[in-house]
C-alpha cells in the first residue's frame, strides 16, 4: 500500500523520527511506558526571567534531567538524553533538543528569508504611501 514500515530499533542504529513522533514516544516504544517515570520539579528562576521547567526521567535506576521553558520540551530533553545513553544515534533535530541555549526557529530556515523579503516589501510600500 506504499506505507513505510518502521525499522526495528536497536542500539547503535540511527533513529529517524516519523511524522508526529517525539523522543518520548520512541523511548516508550523501546523501554515500555511503565518503565519511564517522569517527574516535574521546581526550577528556580530570577526575577524578570521566563519560567523554566525541570523534568526528571527515572529509567532503570538512572535519572536523566531536562530543563526548558516549557514542560513538553523538558520532558523531550530527558528522553533524548536517555536514548543517547542507551546507545541510540539520533537525528540532528532530536540532538538539538539536548541544547537548552539553542532556540529552534519558529519558521523553517528556508522560509525565513522569504518572510524577511515580504516584510521589507510591505514596509517599503507603507512608507512610500504615508511619507
Amino acid at each position: 500500500t506504499g506505507s513505510k514500515k518502521k525499522p526495528k530499533l536497536t542500539p547503535g542504529t540511527p533513529i529517524t523520527f516519523f511524522a508526529g513522533e517525539s523522543p518520548v514516544m520512541v523511548l516508550n516504544e523501546i523501554c515500555g511506558p511503565s518503565n519511564c517515570h517522569y517527574e516535574f520539579l521546581d526550577c528556580p528562576t530570577t526575577a524578570g526571567s521566563s519560567p523554566m521547567f525541570r523534568a526528571n526521567l527515572r529509567l532503570s535506576g538512572v535519572v536523566y534531567e531536562g530543563i526548558c521553558n516549557n514542560k513538553k520540551k523538558a520532558k523531550q530533553r530527558c528522553a533524548v538524553k536517555a536514548l543517547v545513553s542507551l546507545g541510540y544515534q539520533l537525528s540532528e533535530e532530536a540532538e538539538n533538543l539536548q541544547t537548552p541555549s539553542q532556540k529552534s526557529p519558529k519558521t523553517p530556515t528556508k522560509v525565513a528569508p522569504l518572510l524577511q523579503q515580504f516584510g521589507d516589501k510591505v514596509a517599503s510600500l507603507a512608507q512610500s504611501k504615508f511619507i
